[in-house]
């Protein structure tokens, strides 16, 4: 059951400018942007999420249910005439070569905000452009989202 007492606005309050460090391993690959992720799943769902390697991001893309159970979330392509709400997950193919991810705060039909985490240099530091912030993007790089499902699975 999703943990109802966690909401979107308190989740980003906990979180914005500060870093998440989920796993704490390995130690070289601090604060990446699937921290952010792997924490909003753990608190709103209780769910410890598989860990995640090198090129995660892409394969994560083509394989999300390893990650992600299919009956709490769905994933959708990424088109122009859907657009993501508050708390969507989306799955970029860049600004680093492994891939981004990071939460949808608001979206419209030319751009999308969203909380992520180590966007600037995908280095981990935590520092600058690397803290958990809100930012603005166009679709151009989207390549999935994954949105909570509203409907049970007719399996």
């Amino acid at each position: 059951l999703p943990n109802r007492e966690m909401n979107y606005n308190i989740f980003k309050s906990k979180y914005l400018w500060k870093r998440v460090d989920y796993d704490w391993f390995p130690s070289w690959w601090q604060y990446q942007c699937v921290d952010l992720i792997r924490q909003y799943i753990k608190e709103m769902w209780w769910q410890q999420p598989s860990p995640l390697w090198n090129n995660w991001c892409k394969y994560f893309a083509l394989n999300p249910y390893y990650y992600f159970n299919p009956e709490k979330f769905e994933r959708v392509k990424n088109t122009i005439s859907n657009k993501p709400e508050q708390w969507d997950i989306v799955i970029f193919s860049k600004p680093i070569s492994t891939g981004h991810i990071a939460l949808v705060d608001s979206a419209n039909y030319l751009s999308l905000k969203v909380l992520e985490q180590n966007a600037w240099s995908g280095d981990g530091s935590w520092l600058g452009t690397n803290a958990i912030k809100l930012w603005t993007y166009s679709y151009y790089n989207v390549m999935w989202r994954f949105k909570k499902r509203t409907r049970m699975l007719n399996i």
